[in-house]
């Protein structure tokens, strides 16, 4: 529907059909005119709250509209980029360049505050980056914001720092601080927010404890012990602290010391009459369930009840084995678990559709305190944090959390990552049915991990990731990894091949992408076996491809749906790679537009209104089409598509 038409309807119902659509489609229609923006911001759409961030991975999300320093799809299952997507898709992203990313954040969130109304962000800015970003938070647009996150692991905030950018922000709802605090840091400024998160607290006197304002608060890296923690119970039993809801701190790996912890107060063990089992506790968007059977129960002097439980473990598998054997039974499906190892030691879980990592374990190389302990096959690995979503809004032990939850992450020690990795597999593979695994392995940490490869369970690998661009994968390598990995769909290598590689091994794939192809021989190409094909870096020229063509059209290569080729950044030379082809221009009649082809998860669209066709023997269609730098050979299995 055209803005015009749009513009003709009386104003309300123009706004009953904006406020049905995208915000993809509505940001699309702000583009139109002046008048149409206009009719927008009289339309008050509500949106939810923009977050945005900087650092490594620089973006504005809900969009998203995302600036990406570096690739960020682990098994880089497309290159393009998406302009549009349909409304059954879970992220619409637009890739924009990072040197744009100061003016333009300015820019972008004014222009959506006339479109949506009473919008709010949450800004995550990383710590090092505070200079650079100085002259674009003092505009006053970031004075709607609703909550800050500090990033940083390895930097110090400084009291005249976290003045400044709370000064320019006014976050209403809260703040999380993951750097450091310098040692003369006034806690005094952050103790009034609603939510307050901060992972390294450090030695923050116990009066300012005591002068806790916040409805929920998460406290690690403390100096609090269990007589500090008896004696700020005692200051909120006189009735102090009223807007108190939720105190979390961590430290405590195993039981505290009871005793000392509820000196002098008076409590009772947990009674169903008195209150329930389990506390729901909603830090911005989640509601988290702790379980309190274990709790000690105490009243305050206005007869406000409390508790103070201390938990530990981390799943429901990990409750007791006859647990373990229920779930085996209950044959839960999982979608494919991803590995990546080498300068990030991660084991990853994406939604159905692969779009968002909604699960990771990874394994840090720099220490952090012991929080707890994950116990699987009767070895415990050690986790030193673990926290919820993007703004990681708790860092509470996961005992359960709705499915509408986003990202959770624990942080492992890097050290325990190898024989970690085995037993968390094969603990999974208890608890998942029919389990798959894709791995990616760094080139230069192979020696190391063949000893672990070694295990049974790498046996369910579906797809297999040689990565290191700069390393060369030699013959014996890589038949040692597939030996031991057996992968049944696919293979990506991005790290170069040897001179004397043999080809012939990574030819059956369904799914195959090299994108440092190098010398392989045109014969190789011509016996490829599989489904769809990404080769980059290759030496074939115009009249190679017209030769592999005609093998084609004589009947071979059955199997092959789609080869793509880089290495076109102009158009090729028709005239060679159509030679002695019969071949028509695009005709609607014959066949769709668009060809959809699916690699493993996502769905990639390829515009093919200037391709050439032609049919083999058998009568099969296929087309052949320049794009970007990529020359791509299709075969259609539906020639109209709804």
């Amino acid at each position: 529907m055209s803005s015009i038409k749009l513009l003709s309807f009386p104003l309300l119902i123009f706004l009953e059909i904006v406020r049905s659509m995208e915000i993809m489609e509505i940001l699309e229609l702000s583009q139109v005119s002046r008048r149409t923006l206009n009719y927008l911001n009289l339309a008050r759409i509500s949106v939810e709250t923009v977050h945005v961030v900087n650092g490594i991975v620089m973006k504005v999300n809900n969009i998203s509209i995302d600036v990406w320093l570096v690739s960020n799809n682990f098994f880089s299952k497309t290159t393009a980029t998406v302009y549009y997507s349909g409304k059954n898709t879970t992220q619409q992203i637009i890739n924009c360049n990072s040197n744009q990313f100061g003016y333009g954040l300015v820019h972008i969130l004014t222009h959506m505050d006339k479109i949506f109304y009473r919008m709010e962000y949450s800004i995550g800015i990383e710590l090092s980056t505070l200079n650079a970003m100085r002259g674009v938070l003092c505009h006053s647009i970031f004075r709607k914001c609703d909550y800050v996150q500090i990033r940083g692991r390895k930097e110090t905030l400084s009291n005249e720092d976290c003045k400044y950018l709370l000064e320019k922000t006014q976050p209403t709802t809260g703040i999380t601080i993951f750097s450091k605090l310098s040692p003369d840091f006034d806690y005094k400024k952050i103790l009034h927010f609603s939510r307050l998160r901060v992972p390294n607290l450090g030695k923050m006197p116990l009066e300012d404890l005591k002068a806790l304002d916040s409805e929920i608060a998460n406290l690690g890296n403390h100096q609090f012990k269990e007589v500090d923690i008896n004696d700020f119970l005692h200051h909120w039993i006189e009735g102090n602290n009223k807007k108190l809801r939720r105190l979390k701190l961590d430290g405590f790996k195993e039981a505290p010391d009871w005793d000392i912890l509820l000196k002098d107060i008076v409590y009772t063990e947990w009674n169903p009459k008195e209150r329930g089992r389990y506390y729901k506790s909603k830090y911005t968007d989640e509601v988290e369930t702790i379980d309190c059977e274990n709790g000690r129960d105490f009243r305050n002097k206005d007869g406000q009840l409390a508790t103070v439980v201390h938990h530990l473990q981390f799943e429901l598998s990990q409750v007791s084995r006859r647990t373990l054997n229920f779930m085996n039974l209950a044959r839960i499906s999982i979608e494919t678990v991803n590995i990546a190892n080498g300068s990030s030691d991660q084991i990853m879980f994406f939604n159905r559709s692969c779009t968002e990592r909604v699960f990771l374990i990874e394994f840090l190389k720099t220490p952090q305190p012991v929080v707890g302990q994950m116990k699987v096959n009767d070895i415990s690995i050690d986790v030193w944090s673990v926290f919820i979503n993007f703004f990681s809004r708790t860092t509470e032990t996961v005992y359960y959390s709705s499915k509408d939850a986003a990202r959770k992450i624990i942080n492992c020690n890097s050290n325990q990552f190898g024989y970690g990795l085995v037993h968390i597999l094969t603990h999974l593979d208890k608890i998942f049915y029919r389990m798959d695994i894709a791995l990616g392995i760094e080139s230069g940490t192979l020696n190391e991990m063949r000893g672990i490869l070694c295990h049974s369970v790498f046996k369910k690998c579906s797809y297999l990731q040689f990565r290191g661009e700069n390393k060369t994968l030699s013959n014996e390598d890589f038949e040692y990894l597939l030996e031991k990995t057996q992968p049944t769909i696919g293979i990506t290598i991005f790290s170069k091949l040897s001179p004397d590689f043999d080809y012939k091994k990574i030819l059956q794939f369904s799914r195959l992408r090299v994108l440092n192809l190098g010398k392989m021989p045109l014969e190789d190409l011509k016996t490829l076996n599989s489904e769809i094909a990404n080769l980059g870096s290759h030496q074939f020229t115009e009249t190679d491809i017209n030769l592999f063509l005609h093998h084609w059209i004589e009947g071979n290569n059955r199997k092959l749906r789609r080869l793509k080729l880089d290495g076109f950044k102009d158009a090729p030379d028709w005239d060679a790679l159509l030679k002695d082809i019969s071949y028509t221009e695009w005709s609607s009649n014959e066949r769709g537009r668009y060809y959809k082809s699916k690699y493993t998860h996502t769905e990639e669209t390829i515009d093919c209104e200037n391709g050439r066709d032609f049919r083999n023997k058998d009568g099969q269609l296929a087309t052949v089409v320049h794009h970007s730098e990529f020359l791509d050979f299709l075969v259609w299995n539906d020639r109209l598509p709804e």
